[in-house]
């Protein structure tokens, strides 16, 4: 008997999966297949796994009910050609990543969603609340998912998958830089910072004199501003850990900025803190003719939901007083590296 792995089931399934995705072939399967019992032995194969029971699967139709404690069936009546992998497990498929968003999409709040979407778009994997696992394989692109929702169009959490899709951008390196991008770039009515256009570890090509300085033809800043040709690098000593990468990071911003792009550097200090990450962006824009403008009516409760949904608890407010101080035009822990 064969399965098809979907919701949560697929979630645990892509997160743990270390492969590259693209090469797990496309299953021949056009509908959910209609089973009410399983294998032993693929019900052990997915217990070594570690997938949490009951298991997420798909059934044909709505007259195939399918509910125990090893297995929670979902029906649909949709053709599913081209959306359904085979793993490496026998007799078990698994739903695309992109359809696995969507199906996991109806039970997130807006910011846990992005982040979702984020994390399948960039290089990393929550394993649980304690484990991250990094420098993994994209498990999907936003030009895959723009092509699988026509294909997926009636499922649940299509739709709003297609909403946040605008919002979410590719190579995020870590749960942080995520966090991080959203409160920057999502519009004031979502309570960010409407910073536009922000790339995450987008390469920057060398020429031969630094290619050769960094052994590489090409670095990465950590969240890059492509209309104002700025960048944002994470402090090495809280982010990256170890004198080691500390240097590394300070000989790249030098760089970085003989090639003409300054580098402000972003501290734990500045992501728990709505008004430093704002002086932040203050001092991005100084010199550009820009200026931060909050539009938006009743903002700082929007903010404070959203940093609420990010970091699971409110953010920091600073005082009156410490709001006012000369300190916040251009916070002494952002690193300005442009003439004023």
């Amino acid at each position: 008997m064969a399965i098809i792995l979907s919701h949560s089931s697929a979630l645990a399934w892509w997160r743990n999966f270390t492969g590259n995705p693209d090469d797990l072939p496309v299953a021949d399967v056009r509908r959910a297949l209609n089973r009410s019992e399983a294998d032993r032995s693929v019900v052990a194969s997915l217990d070594r796994q570690g997938l949490p029971r009951p298991f997420q699967v798909l059934v044909e139709s709505r007259g195939s009910k399918l509910r125990s404690s090893t297995f929670w069936g979902h029906s649909t009546d949709k053709p599913l050609s081209g959306l359904i992998r085979q793993t490496d497990l026998p007799q078990v498929f698994v739903v695309c990543p992109e359809l696995c968003l969507m199906q996991n999409a109806t039970g997130l709040d807006f910011a846990q969603l992005i982040e979702l979407v984020c994390e399948f778009l960039g290089e990393y994997r929550i394993i649980s609340e304690d484990e991250t696992r990094y420098d993994q394989p994209r498990l999907c692109s936003k030009e895959s998912i723009a092509y699988v929702l026509p294909l997926a169009k009636g499922i649940h959490g299509s739709n709003r998958i297609r909403a946040v899709l605008k919002h979410a951008e590719e190579g995020s390196a870590s749960p942080q830089e995520t966090r991080s991008f959203l409160k920057l770039s999502l519009p004031n009515s979502r309570g960010g910072l409407s910073v536009s256009r922000i790339l995450m570890n987008h390469p920057i090509p060398l020429d031969r004199k630094n290619a050769k300085l960094l052994g590489k033809d090409h670095c990465r800043i950590d969240l890059y501003l492509p209309d104002l040709n700025r960048g944002i690098e994470y402090d090495s000593y809280q982010e990256h850990l170890g004198k080691a990468r500390h240097d590394d990071d300070a000989m790249r911003r030098t760089v970085l900025e003989s090639l003409g792009i300054p580098v402000s550097v972003l501290t734990h200090a500045q992501t728990q803190s709505p008004e430093l990450m704002e002086a932040l962006v203050k001092s991005l824009y100084h010199g550009t003719g820009r200026v931060l403008r909050i539009r938006c009516k009743g903002f700082r409760e929007k903010q404070d939901k959203l940093w609420k949904q990010l970091d699971g608890k409110k953010p920091q407010r600073l005082s009156a007083e410490e709001e006012s101080s000369d300190e916040l035009q251009v916070p002494l822990e952002v690193y300005d590296t442009w003439a004023p």
